[in-house]
């Protein structure tokens, strides 16, 4: 799923982007889950406790902090989503380029300009090409980086998996299932016949329990101590060699 942030201070412009981006979904079949704020300070917060959107739509003249600030904050967060600016003038221009924003539109805009504009975004985001997985979420499909998993534990058909900053997901899919998608990216390790682990998360590790991110706590079950070590070990040589 394309998480969307609008950000404008006029209602109305709110109302309106989100319709064109409505008939965006049914005309391309994308979907997206739309996040409209008519301050930058209340997206900023909901940023800073973790919030993640795959899309900034930003007006650049806002009262207090101009969608350009924003956009340059995000950047300074290390936020690399696609940034499309709107505008009812082009004197930001070189500014936008500055911040690698991928389209700036001037207002008033019309469909043609922003279905461009979000196509030019999406295709921004293919070539970004993150590592994670495509989950069916509630109806819907999302998107999980690798990056944001700590470990996933079964329970019976259903998973339980546990994100950063404290989130998890839990969805009707069995262990195989899962575990068939986060193999083929790397640093993940099942442990034993209820865990898969992303190794990028270990903090600490004993001869039988593991310190997650988040401190969470799982056991080593008897004899995988061993292939684990191999796995650990492995992983993070590897990332030495990267880096």
């Amino acid at each position: 799923m394309i998480r969307i942030a609008l950000c404008d201070d006029e209602k109305n412009y709110l109302d309106k982007i989100k319709g064109i981006l409505e008939q965006y979904e049914t005309e391309k079949g994308v979907l997206f889950d739309i996040h409209s704020y008519l301050s930058p300070s209340a997206l900023l917060d909901k940023i800073e406790a973790g919030e993640e959107y795959s899309i900034y739509i930003l007006d650049i003249y806002m009262p207090g902090i101009t969608g350009m600030s924003v956009a340059t904050q995000l950047r300074d967060m290390g936020v690399e989503s696609p940034i499309i600016f709107l505008t009812s003038s082009p004197d930001f221009a070189l500014q936008a380029f500055g911040v690698n924003a991928t389209h700036y539109i001037l207002k008033p805009y019309d469909k043609d300009s922003v279905f461009f504009a979000i196509d030019k975004a999406l295709n921004e985001i293919g070539m970004m090409r993150p590592e994670g997985i495509m989950l069916r979420i509630d109806g819907g499909y999302q998107n999980v980086l690798a990056k944001n998993i700590i470990f996933s534990e079964a329970d019976d058909n259903y998973q339980r998996i546990h994100l950063v900053n404290e989130k998890y997901l839990y969805i009707r899919i069995t262990m195989g299932e899962l575990y068939d998608q986060l193999s083929g990216l790397n640093g993940f390790f099942k442990l034993g016949r209820s865990h898969v682990i992303n190794l990028k998360h270990v903090v600490k590790f004993t001869s039988n329990k593991l310190l997650m991110t988040g401190d969470k706590e799982l056991t080593i079950p008897k004899g995988a101590i061993a292939d684990f070590k191999t796995a650990y070990f492995d992983y993070f040589s590897t990332q030495t060699n990267l880096s």
